[in-house]
């Protein structure tokens, strides 16, 4: 098992540190389906289900006795008829071709929906985008930064206590709760509009739920950041709160 760059040939080591940009690239760019984990000479793409169950693995780079710089791949599903497993070693150069094809399995999954009103969630989370827009030039290349980050994270708090204590249907916040979490967790990875996008699809999944959710969401949402506000920094309330409400409800 490999413990240092140094164990590997230098043409190697650069082709397996450009792929691993390349997926975090990736990544990025289907945040909404997918998510990257990688290690030093490890890299696992899944989709965002429980689990990750559809997943696309790559280790062992190494140069093989044709001094070919190869690594291990599995993934999973191995094609449109065949949803189980596939492993091989193959050229590094070819695992970024193999990568696409598999996220066209995902992407076909993942638009594929067992529940009407999945089409009403795309409608509302693109209106939700619109709203929560961001023009920053940065905005495809950069996260936001430290302040709004707290803040967003405050705010998605604050909207998870109030969903929690409506009367929707408990898988429907369940799945609220979810999304929030994850986004929580995302955020410094995240990119404004990545971030953006999912926001605007927690709230589609509010709105989904019904309007009076929705009514309740914005008109409490508030009032609870600024309880969440006091209780964690008086200085920090004092700097950020008139910014952070103005923001919020300018939106709302």
């Amino acid at each position: 098992m490999l413990t240092d760059k140094r164990d590997l040939p230098l043409e190697t080591l650069q082709q397996f540190v450009k792929l691993k940009q390349t997926c975090v690239d990736i990544g990025i760019g289907y945040s909404g389906i997918i998510t990257v984990q990688h290690s030093d000479f490890y890299i696992r793409l899944h989709d965002l289900t429980a689990g990750g169950r559809f997943s696309y693995t790559i280790e062992n780079p190494q140069m093989d006795s044709s001094k070919r710089s190869v690594v291990f791949v599995e993934y999973t599903p191995r094609h449109a008829s065949d949803n189980g497993k596939y492993n091989a070693i193959i050229e590094i150069g070819s695992v970024e071709l193999s990568i696409y094809r598999w996220l066209d399995l995902i992407i076909a999954y993942y638009n594929v929906s067992l529940d009407p009103t999945d089409r009403f969630l795309e409608t509302y989370q693109e209106e939700f985008r619109e709203e929560f827009s961001c023009l920053d030039e940065d905005a495809d290349v950069s996260p936001f930064g430290d302040v709004q980050q707290k803040l967003l994270t405050w705010w998605l708090e604050a909207i998870e206590e109030v969903v929690v204590e409506t009367d929707a249907p408990e898988d429907r916040k369940s799945a609220i709760v979810t999304d929030i979490k994850e986004l929580k967790q995302r955020i410094p990875s995240l990119t404004k509009n990545q971030t953006i996008k999912l926001l605007s699809r927690i709230f589609a999944k509010i709105k989904l739920t019904g309007q009076n959710t929705l009514i309740v969401v914005k008109q409490e949402g508030p009032k609870v950041l600024v309880k969440l506000a006091i209780e964690r920094g008086v200085k920090f309330t004092q700097d950020h709160l008139p910014q952070a409400l103005h923001w919020i409800t300018s939106h709302l």
